[in-house]
């Protein structure tokens, strides 16, 4: 059966049992009064892939950190595998849901090894099965745990970092999965790399994602909803798809702002319309005739402006140099 797909309002008929992270008429004011976040609702199925999208100050960030209480919220209610958050301890929500954020959060003086077991060895894994955790989550994010797992994070590239990241916030094998911006700081090509990385690893995993960006091309990339903030409030909760046909000013302005890449190349023209001919220029008039081949010079072809001088009219010169 089919699941449902992550909605704005939750349906009152649904038990919040149904959904892995439920958000009702959440907000989220600062204590001089400053309103960060408004009446947020969101409903996302186990299993599924969320992308929160929005501008700096939107509300993104702050809506990841109301579901694992690293914030608590100051109206509505979260449910969180159909238990109301409230009811939670907190230490034990935040190892029950993996969190990646962009600059890792590594301890940069432990090795690979100990941090990506950091969340098993809190919960009292035996040893060996640690062991055998941090060589599987490795393998997982492609790293090879004979080369990396006695490294110390200090060492290790930008995307190396990242990669432990993830490790490390999937080692306790948590059903929630909560990502801000993890690929944000890194190069063009890297970035790219593991983003294609993820998708393959969150189709394979079945995990519940929430994922925070600003940056559309990434959203489109890895959601399977798109929930759109701006100014702390929910715009709405699309498909890719639907995105980019939605009408509100705001998805229009995302949508704008799509320039082209080597990925994603401008339209090419319409088969009716055939580029011009490279051997003639764009002025050359209202009937140019193609030349595959250079003509060689005739009286009929030379310009008229540029004459050739007149043949010499003395006698024939003789010796010399020719």
């Amino acid at each position: 059966m089919q699941q449902p797909l992550a909605t704005g309002k939750p349906d009152p008929t649904k038990s919040a049992n149904a959904f892995a992270i439920e958000m009702r008429d959440v907000g989220y004011r600062l204590p001089d009064g400053r309103l960060l976040l408004h009446e947020l609702n969101l409903a996302i199925p186990r299993g599924q892939t969320l992308v929160l999208l929005g501008r700096s100050g939107s509300g993104k960030t702050t809506s990841l950190k109301l579901i694992n209480l690293l914030l608590t919220p100051t109206a509505g209610q979260i449910f969180i595998d159909g238990r109301n958050q409230s009811t939670w301890d907190p230490i034990r929500l935040r190892r029950t849901i993996g969190y990646v954020i962009q600059d890792v959060g590594l301890f940069p003086h432990w090795t690979v090894e100990r941090n990506v077991a950091l969340v098993p060895r809190l919960e009292g894994w035996p040893e060996q099965r640690i062991r055998d955790r941090v060589r599987e989550m490795l393998l997982l994010v492609g790293l090879d745990a004979g080369e990396f797992a006695a490294r110390h994070a200090r060492e290790l590239s930008g995307g190396q970092r990242q990669r432990v990241g993830v490790a490390r916030a999937l080692a306790g094998d948590p059903p929630i999965l909560l990502m801000d911006e993890p690929f944000g700081a890194l190069d063009p090509i890297t970035r790219a790399e593991l983003q294609r990385e993820f998708r393959s690893l969150a189709a394979r995993l079945g995990k519940t994602i929430t994922f925070v960006t600003h940056d559309l091309r990434e959203a489109l990339l890895l959601g399977e909803r798109i929930a759109l903030l701006a100014a702390g409030r929910l715009v709405g909760v699309y498909s890719p798809q639907q995105f980019l046909r939605a009408q509100e000013p705001e998805v229009r302005a995302f949508v704008d702002s799509l320039e082209p890449t080597p990925d994603a190349p401008p339209q090419r023209p319409p088969e009716s319309a055939p580029p011009p001919n490279p051997a003639s220029p764009p002025d050359a008039g209202p009937h140019p005739k193609p030349a595959p081949q250079p003509e060689p010079a005739t009286p009929e072809n030379v310009p008229q402006s540029d004459p050739q001088p007149p043949p010499p009219t003395g006698p024939p010169r003789t010796g010399g140099a020719s």
